[in-house]
């Protein structure tokens, strides 16, 4: 699924769909699916709630699924790049390669700043 996306932004690129230079931003939001789906990971977070009686409580929530890392072009509302994670890890250690791969998938055509 990513090599297929970012093989469509390769060719958005070789037709001059985006400008010169680049400014982008990185954006990592969960794909929350049933602890069966395959590939699914598990994340266990934990939430704060406000019980019958007004007491704040918190409370451990389990998650499944996956993390959607998309890195966008300000002001063009298309990725550039997307890397799909598991739900429990942290965008932070991705970064390096998402730009990396937004960078190959511009090729010559763009440049991030």
């Amino acid at each position: 699924m990513e090599s297929f996306f970012n093989n469509c932004i390769k060719c958005l690129a070789k037709g001059k769909i985006f400008p010169k230079k680049l400014r982008v931003i990185i954006d990592g939001t969960d794909i929350e699916t049933k602890k069966d789906f395959p590939g699914a990971s598990r994340a266990i977070r934990k939430e704060e709630i406000v019980d019958k009686m007004g007491q704040k409580k918190t409370i451990e929530i389990t998650a499944y699924g996956f993390k959607l890392m998309a890195l966008f072009a300000v002001g063009a509302k298309i990725p550039i790049a997307v890397k799909v994670i598991q739900i429990q890890r942290h965008e932070s250690q991705f970064v390096k390669a998402l730009v990396e791969t937004a960078a190959n998938n511009l090729g010559r055509y763009s440049k991030i700043n």
